[in-house]
C-alpha cells in the first residue's frame, strides 16, 4: 500500500513546501483508487517522452501507460525523483487519452481486456517496484520501465 502522508502546518516551511505535499497528497489519493480500479487493461504502452529539445544529448524521460477498455482513457505508471534526491517517487495519474504528445517513441503491447488495473498495482507493490533508487544522472527511468 502507498505510505500514509502527515500534512501539517508549520510556520517555517515554504509555500512550495505546501504545494509538494499537496501534490504527493493527491497522488496518493489517486493511488488508493489505483489499488480498488476494476477497469479493464486493453494495452501496455511503454513511452519514451522528451523533456525539451530533441537533440542526441536531449533528456528523456520513459512512462508505461495502461490503455483502458472501452475507450476509458488511460492509467499512467511513473517513477521519477526529485532534484539531487535519487529515491523514486511512485506515481499513477488517470488521463482521458491514450496518446501523449509529448511521445517521442511507444511500444504495445497488446492484452485480452480481462486484466483488472488494480492487479497491475498489486503485481508492483508484490514486486517491490515502487520502490526504486534513481540515477544521479537522472537516467534511472529507463530502467525502472
Amino acid at each position: 500500500m502507498p505510505p500514509s502522508l502527515c500534512f501539517g502546518i508549520s510556520h517555517s516551511r515554504s509555500l512550495g513546501h505546501y504545494l509538494t505535499e499537496l501534490a504527493i497528497l493527491q497522488n496518493s489519493i489517486i493511488m488508493a483508487s489505483f489499488e480498488e480500479d476494476g477497469r479493464y487493461v486493453e494495452m501496455v504502452r511503454v513511452v519514451v517522452h522528451t523533456r525539451g529539445p530533441r537533440s542526441p544529448k536531449g533528456v528523456n524521460h520513459w512512462s508505461i501507460y495502461l490503455i483502458l477498455a472501452n475507450n476509458e482513457g488511460s492509467i499512467r505508471i511513473n517513477m521519477r525523483s526529485e532534484v539531487e534526491d535519487p529515491k523514486g517517487i511512485f506515481e499513477v495519474t488517470s488521463h482521458t487519452y491514450t496518446d501523449c504528445n509529448s511521445r517521442i517513441a511507444s511500444w504495445d503491447f497488446p492484452g485480452n481486456g480481462s486484466v483488472p488495473v488494480a492487479s497491475f498495482y498489486g503485481l508492483i507493490y508484490a514486486l517491490g517496484r515502487h520502490r526504486y533508487m534513481m540515477t544521479r544522472d537522472d537516467s534511472g527511468c529507463r530502467w525502472w520501465v
